[in-house]
């Protein structure tokens, strides 16, 4: 028991209390202890909350280390960094759960992630048979991003096999263009020797009428020249006297 307590020993372990309870809300860092007040049996009380307050100093230091690494963390998740992890420890089963699930959120999310990119990358290398194996506790945006991504390779496979499909058909169209478009080169040249020998034919045609042409006029040049020849001689003879051997002929034809 407790004898008589001075008002400024009262004093003392009030002020001690109130900084107990700024330390523990985080209003302090350091706490000042009270070794001696000559008081024996408050001397004994001092000490005992002494080493408890230690033992509070060491656990919420350790505290506030893992919360302050979870500040950290997170920080490099808002990055896009998946693969840091929360490695301090703390006896406080609170903290100590919440690092905890801190780490199984992150192993999670870099699990994920790294389906996605392998996923991802495999569509980029025209690979699109990559699926993804969707966790069933899933929910909300990440169900519907992985989802989605599992449907983007469903689609590109498909898109892939049309593709496909479009270019054998076109090759053989292609072919078949490439045998008509020789059929009628073949048809072509055929044709052009043809005219060829139209265009040599008409050519001797067309000489053999020029020189039809040049023989009728010449002819009709003779026959005008021998008419006039003809009314010459008739006039010549109309003035020559007529012969005895003349004179019989014309006998005859009276």
């Amino acid at each position: 028991m407790f004898g008589y307590v001075s008002k400024n020993e009262l004093r003392l372990i009030d002020e001690y209390f109130q900084q107990y309870i700024k330390f523990t809300q985080y209003k302090q860092n350091n706490f000042n202890n009270v070794e001696k007040t000559g008081n024996k049996d408050l001397d004994e009380l001092f000490s005992k909350w002494n080493n408890q307050i230690k033992e509070t100093d060491m656990s919420i230091k350790s505290d506030i280390n893992v919360i302050g690494e979870i500040v950290l963390t997170a920080d490099k998740v808002n990055q896009g960094i998946f693969k840091c992890r929360v490695k301090s420890d703390t006896k406080n089963p609170m903290i100590s759960t919440l690092k905890k699930t801190v780490n199984q959120m992150l192993n999670s999310l870099e699990d994920k992630m790294v389906k996605l990119e392998s996923a991802l990358n495999s569509y980029a290398n025209d690979d699109f048979r990559a699926k993804i194996d969707i966790d069933p506790v899933l929910k909300a945006r990440m169900l519907a991003v992985m989802t989605s991504i599992n449907s983007l390779g469903m689609t590109l496979s498909d898109n892939a096999r049309s593709n496909l499909s479009n270019g054998e058909s076109l090759q053989k169209s292609s072919h078949k263009m490439s045998i008509s478009m020789n059929h009628l080169a073949t048809k072509a040249n055929e044709q052009a020797a043809s005219l060829e020998e139209t265009a040599a034919a008409v050519e001797e045609i067309t000489s053999i009428v020029k020189s039809s042409v040049q023989k009728v006029h010449q002819m009709s040049t003779l026959a005008s020249e021998l008419q006039i020849s003809s009314k010459e001689g008739e006039v010549l003879a109309s003035r020559t006297t007529p012969s005895p051997l003349a004179a019989n002929i014309s006998a005859q034809r009276a």
